[in-house]
């Protein structure tokens, strides 16, 4: 017996950086305080993709990702150039390019850039966008506060 496998109508996708769109973060993902650009270039809305959403996001200097978590799903940051400040969880550290970051499903996570900008590669695994819940966590413990 062959096992039928249903094949989702998705389009490979191979195109440089350049040819995508940059778009403000604070205008799609409803935080007034989010600063940065992303390049949507892998999810269901970019290519059909059913299974991973694959976003370059762009911090320039003294910008902010706030604290924030995913109830449902985890998330990859894989540092492409320059370096940042990420907290995950009660962890805080200065990353560098070259520098993985899994956050596990639920861990409040923000990134913070200070003198230097910074791109990361986001990946979650679920393609469709409107299925990454995403919950704005208050920020009140001072050991995190900005100190550059």
């Amino acid at each position: 017996m062959s096992a039928s496998v249903k094949q989702e109508a998705a389009r490979i996708v191979i195109q440089s950086l350049k040819e995508v769109a940059g778009v403000p973060i604070n205008h799609s993902q409803g935080h007034e305080h989010d600063q940065g650009m992303v390049q949507r270039v892998v999810s269901k809305a970019v290519n059909g993709s059913p299974d991973i959403l694959a976003t370059v996001f762009s911090m320039t200097p003294n910008q902010y990702h706030p604290l924030h978590a995913h109830p449902d799903l985890g998330e990859l940051y894989f540092i492409l150039e320059g370096a940042c400040e990420v907290r995950v969880g009660d962890q805080l550290k200065w990353v560098e390019a070259q520098t993985a970051i899994y956050v596990p499903r639920g861990a409040p996570h923000s990134l913070r850039t200070k003198s230097e900008s910074v791109k990361f590669l986001l990946v979650f695994p679920e393609g469709d966008r409107s299925k990454i819940g995403k919950v704005w966590v208050k920020e009140d413990d001072d050991k995190f506060s900005n100190t550059a």
